[in-house]
């Protein structure tokens, strides 16, 4: 069976939710950030690190957890691409893959990661709900050099189109792929 790392990306300022800390705002009773790395926790990734950097001291409390990793960002300003080669550059050899995914998006559950985890053959999972791709995606370790040269605050879309007739579109059962957290509307709407 694969090793498969889930790294999660809290390092943005969320400029869009007023007073920052995005990653600290309460879902259901507890920070938006912890409901994220639970479910990676809970599923079979291993190892799971999450990459910070606004707000780092902040945030620092959630990751003080036994076999989680905390990797810092201090270039977290150039955008979203500097967290995935942070990410990527902290994994251990042995890592086969690496599920990407948002500390902004609660409703990704153990059950999303597992079986982008079960369908995964050493390319490139994404997950899809009536028709719409989703994240996280779960890259294999052929692509690894690849996101390590990313630049801007676009993530890994151009990757993945160059990588379209390798990609598998693994089918979930909700839209928890498609919601991420950027307002306090979209925020308020989830509770």
């Amino acid at each position: 069976m694969s090793k498969i790392a889930a790294i999660i990306l809290a390092a943005g300022k969320g400029e869009r939710m007023p007073g920052g800390d995005k990653m600290l705002q309460s879902f259901r009773g507890k920070p938006l950030l912890s409901t994220v790395i639970e479910a990676a926790r809970r599923s079979r990734a291993d190892p799971v690190s999450v990459v910070t950097g606004h707000a780092a001291d902040r945030l620092a409390p959630l990751l003080d957890q036994p076999g989680l990793t905390h990797v810092a960002n201090p270039d977290y300003a150039e955008g979203i691409s500097s967290s995935l080669k942070a990410g990527i550059s902290a994994l251990p050899d042995e890592v086969d893959g690496a599920l990407i995914c948002l500390g902004d998006m609660p409703l990704v559950t153990d059950k999303h990661l597992n079986t982008l985890i079960e369908a995964f053959s050493g390319t490139v999972c994404a997950p899809t709900y009536q028709g719409r791709r989703g994240n996280p995606v779960l890259w294999g370790r052929k692509y690894f050099a690849e996101l390590l040269e990313l630049t801007g605050d676009k993530g890994a879309r151009d990757l993945l189109k160059r990588y379209n007739d390798e990609l598998i579109l693994v089918e979930m059962p909700d839209d928890g792929i498609l919601i991420d957290i950027d307002t306090p509307d979209a925020l308020e709407k989830l509770q």
